[in-house]
């Protein structure tokens, strides 16, 4: 949970600077702008963190290199010993994925008051 928070206080940073340096103001609409795209950059890597995880992309990972190997560089037993990519990849999802949500809910109450 304190890795969220730590993530969602740097991407609201991060918000701040983008908008400054894009708009050279920092107002309600320029921050729902930038905290949409912040948003879905982090949801969308989650989601695509978690997808990977799952093991989506072992098998076509599995058949590339079995289509595209070559006999004198790599042998049969050399091409199982090779790790899935879903072992490759060991992020934490849950910070990533909360964070994105909380940036999305937070930009969604500015579009609120924004048009109140």
């Amino acid at each position: 949970m304190k890795q969220t928070f730590i993530l969602t206080g740097v991407s609201l940073a991060f918000t701040v600077v983008i908008s400054l340096i894009t708009y050279s103001e920092i107002t309600l609409l320029s921050f729902i702008n930038i905290s949409f795209l912040i948003s879905g950059a982090l949801l969308l890597s989650g989601l695509l963190i978690l997808v990977t995880q799952g093991g989506f992309f072992d098998a076509i990972t599995h058949s590339f290199r079995s289509v595209f190997h070559t006999n004198s560089a790599v042998d049969k037993d050399d091409m199982e010993r090779i790790r899935p990519l879903s072992e490759l990849v060991s992020l934490e999802v849950s910070p990533i994925f909360l964070s994105g949500l909380l940036l999305a809910v937070l930009m969604l109450a500015g579009l609120f008051m924004y048009y109140q």
